[in-house]
């Protein structure tokens, strides 16, 4: 699930790039801003932080985070141990949903993306197909989450049935070295 919702902000990121190679003429290719950098070299002039804010306003960034606090939580919840006090749990999603992301955000984008790249990334998402794409991401990250974690339980399964017989060995001679106790058998 964890890898499922960074997938889901990896795709979200992605639809920042897809902004921009979208706003060349139908006829031709994508236009390139003259101040494209090479990918591991930071522009020349970086996208300001008013920019920043900007797309992370336009693109609803925050109900995305919401959305990706609560997939992660549902699996964190699942990772802990039984005896994990509940208070603790909560005042971590809190926290977490707390987290000022912001000065991150700013710094990652202002090394990758340029004042020209974001006027023409909000131009973009300003257009009736840039607000699609927002308005569609929500629903993308979580059929996303869904099929992830699907394909996830198929593959395991699959890994799994390969390998029963080791499986199988390895759990009966676990059980003759260990004594038996409830941490043993799976929630």
């Amino acid at each position: 699930m964890r890898r499922t919702a960074w997938l889901g902000c990896f795709l979200f990121i992605g639809t920042l790039v897809f902004g921009q190679q979208t706003t060349g003429s139908a006829s031709g290719p994508p236009r390139e801003t003259s101040s494209a950098p090479a990918a591991d070299q930071p522009p020349a002039h970086p996208v300001t932080p008013a920019q920043v804010h900007e797309l992370l306003e336009l693109t609803g960034a925050g109900n995305l985070k919401n959305q990706l606090m609560r997939g992660m939580m549902v699996y964190m919840r699942q990772s802990f141990p039984a005896y994990m006090p509940k208070d603790v749990v909560d005042d971590l999603e809190t926290s977490l949903e707390n987290a000022d992301m912001e000065p991150m955000l700013v710094a990652a984008y202002q090394k990758h993306l340029s004042t020209e790249d974001a006027t023409e990334i909000i131009a973009f998402y300003k257009t009736p197909a840039g607000k699609r794409v927002i308005s569609s991401m929500p629903l993308i990250v979580q059929d996303l989450q869904q099929g992830g974690g699907k394909l996830g339980e198929d593959v395991a399964h699959q890994v799994f049935e390969r390998h029963k017989d080791e499986i199988e060995a390895a759990e009966k001679q676990y059980r003759q070295t260990h004594p038996a106790s409830s941490s043993d058998s799976p929630k």
